[in-house]
């Protein structure tokens, strides 16, 4: 029996390409823009992770992992109301059906767009889970043969105030099963 313990703080800088200071319009009448924020905040991450492994003989073991993490400054899709002129593009980059479409909500000084960008969230992050991994030789039913399942449960909460934290594209549960074969140099 192995039992395992880390304790860690980490530093996550946000995606590089939601930095860049560009603005692209998904519209012809330029009132919903997407904007890169170079004022992201790099996010930190205090993890826990306490594990421990039963060696039931051979390669054979049974794994059971519980992890929690922490994340502050979580990067999110936030969504603002801001006047043309605040987006730091001139007016006159913008095509003929964008300018008639922004004078007619009252100029650049007046005309307000709805942009996208990634923000730090205010809130706080929490990630806990567990993962159950358990790999067995079967040779008692062909030689070189094995099993490797595994099997994780993941939850999220988000607490604070502003702009909720959350995971994009974590699944509460997950699992596999995998055969394999080793024998004589060759794997499969």
């Amino acid at each position: 029996i192995v039992l395992r313990l880390a304790a860690s703080r980490t530093m996550t800088s946000p995606d590089p390409s939601s930095i860049v200071p560009n603005t692209n319009f998904s519209d012809s009448a330029a009132e919903i823009a997407t904007q890169g924020n170079p004022k992201l905040a790099p996010y930190l991450s205090t993890n826990l992770d306490f594990g421990g492994e039963w060696y039931t003989g051979k390669e054979g073991y049974v794994a059971l992992d519980l992890f929690g993490k922490r994340i502050t400054g979580f990067t999110v899709n936030g969504v603002n109301l801001i006047p043309f002129t605040q987006l730091g593009i001139p007016f006159a980059s913008l095509t003929g059906t964008q300018q008639q479409a922004i004078n007619l909500r009252g100029g650049p000084n007046s005309a307000q767009v709805q942009v996208q960008q990634q923000v730090n969230a205010d809130g706080t992050l929490f990630i806990k889970g567990g993962e159950l991994s358990w790999v067995q030789p079967l040779d008692f039913v062909f030689k070189g043969l094995g099993l490797q399942t595994n099997y994780t449960v993941v939850s999220q909460k988000s607490i604070g105030s502003g702009v909720p934290a959350q995971a994009i594209g974590i699944s509460p549960h997950t699992y596999s099963a995998t055969a394999y074969w080793e024998c004589h140099g060759a794997s499969m």
